[in-house]
C-alpha cells in the first residue's frame, strides 16, 4: 500500500511540474495573446520565444532582443547645475571665465556656518570658504572629465581632471552645497 501511495504522488508531482513547465513556456511565449483575439496582427517573424513541446520535454528558444531605440535618459537637472558651477569656477582659474553675467557665487559663504556633507548633525564653515587658496593655480583641465554624482541631501559630488601650473594633473573632487542661488562649491579635495 504505501508502494501505491509513492508512486502515485511520484507521478502526481511529475505531472504537477510538467504542466507547470508548459503552462510556464506558453505563458512566456505569448501562446494566450497570439490565438483568437481580435485586432492582433502578428507576422511570421515575432519576437517572442519559439515553444516545442513533446510528451516528456519541452523547448523553448528565446531569440535575442533587438536594440533599444528608446531615448537615452534626460540628465539629472541638479547634476548638470553642479558640473555648470564647476566649469565655471575651473574656468575662472584658469584665466578663461564664462559667464561672468551670473551673479551665483561659485564658492558657498563663510556664513553662515551650515556645512555638513557628510551628515554629522555639526555645522562647519565651508573649508573652501575658509580657505580660498584651497586649489592650486591651475594651467588646464579636461572639460570632457567633468562628472557628477547622484545629488545627496543637498550635496552633490563633482569630479574634475585638472592640470596646475607646475604640469601635475591630478583629478579633484568639488563637493557642492545646494542653496537659493544655486549650487555653490563648498570643498576641494583630491
Amino acid at each position: 500500500m504505501e508502494n501505491t501511495r509513492t508512486g502515485l504522488r511520484e507521478t502526481l508531482r511529475r505531472g504537477l511540474i510538467g504542466s507547470a513547465a508548459v503552462a510556464i513556456a506558453c505563458l512566456g511565449a505569448g501562446c494566450d495573446s497570439n490565438v483568437g483575439i481580435e485586432g492582433t496582427d502578428y507576422s511570421a517573424k515575432s519576437d517572442r520565444p519559439a515553444v516545442s513541446t513533446t510528451a516528456a520535454t519541452t523547448t523553448v528558444t528565446i531569440a535575442p532582443a533587438p536594440p533599444s531605440t528608446s531615448a537615452p535618459a534626460e540628465p539629472d537637472p541638479d547634476a548638470v547645475a553642479a558640473v555648470a558651477t564647476v566649469r565655471r569656477y575651473l574656468s575662472r582659474s584658469i584665466g578663461s571665465p564664462v559667464d561672468q553675467a551670473s551673479g551665483n557665487p561659485l564658492v558657498c559663504a563663510a556664513t553662515p556656518r551650515d556645512w555638513d556633507p557628510d551628515g554629522t548633525g555639526t555645522l562647519t564653515t565651508p573649508p573652501l570658504a575658509a580657505n580660498p587658496a584651497g586649489l592650486p593655480r591651475l594651467k588646464s583641465f579636461a572639460e570632457e572629465s567633468i562628472k557628477a554624482e547622484l545629488p545627496r541631501d543637498g550635496y552633490i559630488s563633482v569630479t574634475a581632471s585638472v592640470t596646475d601650473r607646475a604640469g601635475n594633473t591630478q583629478n579633484r573632487t568639488f563637493t557642492l552645497k545646494s542653496g537659493t542661488e544655486g549650487y555653490c562649491i563648498g570643498d576641494v579635495s583630491e
